[in-house]
């Protein structure tokens, strides 16, 4: 959905120093320097929470309380039987680069789902080819709580199982069924396959959906999220069982304002790490491109 069809990010996202600054226009070069500081700010950012922490466990530990460490479900003892999965099969639609993106934004998938109390049932499909390749190549990659798998769709799933998410269905999503799969497509497009998604899912026969963001907000730019924003939402939501807690995922700079809010500070979105890493996108193509997909 501009948004369900969305695209994933998680592992290394591009870098800055990469990019041909003499291929890039004035704008798009301050556009890229803005994203260079933002970066450095969050780094030391970074640094000082850590050191805050290491202080306030060494004070913990000085006065002899115990820390125990955190437990990390996996998806096999999760509460959370949701399934969503990320459909790989438009490897021929993309070029190294958006692959590459592409594999990332799974990785902020990944580590959204194991962040979660209870994670969802975390699947990649039609996992082949070049993108097995460039994913295996990062020994991060291996031994994954998610089930990675070569098989298409419908060798997995029957048909009535199969929800795929694309902007432009008009079947708004209202709940998650344990007994559906939610498809999320993996294809960062640039506007060059716009709305492909949805046209494989109806020529297969599967339902379609996307998320409820008209019902809940009003957006001032494009309703198009990356893969790992759109997993995020549905995850969020399967923890708080609201849409306007889940919805919130979605970055501020995409200018959003809840309907019928209570509270613009209680309804107020977040800008999550996972959210703006995937901007790096949008500065090395320009600002009218997107790091998603558009099925």
């Amino acid at each position: 959905m501009d948004q369900a069809t969305t695209s994933i990010e998680v592992a290394n996202p591009p870098i800055l120093g990469n990019i041909e600054t003499k291929q890039l226009s004035k704008k798009q070069q301050k556009k890229m320097a803005k994203m260079a500081r933002w970066l450095e700010g969050r780094k030391e950012k970074r640094i000082i929470e850590k050191a805050r922490r290491k202080e306030k466990r060494a004070q913990l530990h000085a006065t002899g309380v115990v820390i125990p460490k955190p437990v990390k479900k996996t998806m096999a003892s999760s509460n959370c039987k949701i399934r969503v999965a990320v459909d790989m099969a438009y490897e021929d639609k993309m070029d190294e680069r958006l692959i590459r993106n592409t594999i990332a934004q799974l990785n902020y998938c990944y580590a959204a789902n194991r962040r979660a109390a209870n994670p969802m049932q975390y699947y990649i499909i039609n996992f082949n080819g070049f993108t097995k390749t460039i994913f295996e190549s990062n020994k991060n990659n291996q031994n994954w709580d998610a089930y990675i798998v070569p098989d298409r769709l419908e060798d997995l799933w029957q048909k009535d199982e199969i929800v795929y998410l694309c902007a432009e269905s008009e079947t708004d999503i209202e709940v998650l069924d344990p007994g559906k799969v939610y498809v999320i497509g993996g294809l960062i497009d640039h506007n060059r396959y716009k709305g492909f998604c949805y046209e494989k899912a109806v020529a297969n026969g599967f339902s379609t959906a996307r998320l409820p963001i008209d019902k809940y907000m009003k957006m001032n730019s494009r309703k198009v999220l990356t893969i790992n924003h759109v997993f995020e939402i549905l995850l969020r939501f399967s923890e708080t069982n609201s849409w306007i807690e889940a919805l919130k995922v979605i970055p501020k700079r995409k200018g959003i304002t809840f309907i019928n809010s209570e509270s613009a500070e209680e309804n107020e979105p977040q800008d999550e790490d996972t959210g703006e890493k995937a901007t790096l996108e949008d500065v090395s193509n320009g600002e009218n491109s997107n790091n998603t997909p558009n099925c």
